[in-house]
């Protein structure tokens, strides 16, 4: 009864998934599941990887790939998804066009489009973030939400807050940074380098 509810609940997920994504998605496959050693080495196979969705779970030893994704991502390698991602991805690195919900990589996360959380032992980067970015080095173009780590960078779009040994951020609405070094960067060197930067200690307020 339980796997009967389990298999219902994934076939309801990629329903509306494939509907929210209109004609281009009718053109694709689907699987529950995809398992691998690497992205040269998995099933459905890498030649139908770029057309097929995954609603499910996906496990892998060094990485693997496919379009879209919605579940639980997991391997000891690098986990990329070519389309928009839901769900959790967990590995050594996690990469995805489009991303909602949270990456929990032991060197790193990458995502265009960010919403959620990123939890990165080195490095998180994104071009759009909206949450969370937790680890050594931070960067996101358009922020809204919290950067903490030794070095962060970003770009408040709505709201920033900074927490870190060095912040760094490009004018834009209301930043708060909590650091040894905070800088606003308006121009000139990211350390403070030109008298349009506004660099303050402990604590910068920018709007």
């Amino acid at each position: 009864m339980k796997r009967q509810i389990k298999l219902l609940f994934f076939l309801l997920v990629a329903g509306c998934f494939s509907c929210a994504h209109g004609e281009e998605e009718k053109s694709r496959g689907w699987t529950l599941l995809m398992v691998g050693l690497h992205s040269d080495f998995q099933l459905p196979s890498l030649k139908a990887a770029d057309q097929i969705n995954v609603y499910g779970l996906r496990l892998s030893l060094l990485g693997s790939k496919c379009h879209n994704f919605a579940g639980l991502d997991m391997g000891f390698g690098a986990n990329a998804i070519d389309g928009q991602g839901y769900g959790a991805q967990l590995g050594l690195g996690n990469g995805a066009k489009s991303f909602t919900g949270i990456q929990l990589g032991l060197i790193g996360n990458g995502s265009h489009n960010l919403s959620g959380v990123q939890l990165g032992l080195l490095i998180n980067q994104s071009t759009t973030m909206k949450g969370l970015q937790l680890g050594f080095i931070n960067h996101s173009d358009q922020t809204t939400g919290i950067q903490a780590g030794f070095y962060n960078w970003g770009r408040s779009d709505g709201f920033l807050l900074q927490i870190g040994f060095i912040n760094n951020a490009r004018p834009g609405d209301l930043t708060i940074q909590l650091g040894i070094f905070n800088t606003i960067v308006r121009g000139g060197g990211i350390m403070g380098g030109s008298k349009y930067n506004s660099s303050r200690p402990l604590l910068n307020i920018d709007f």
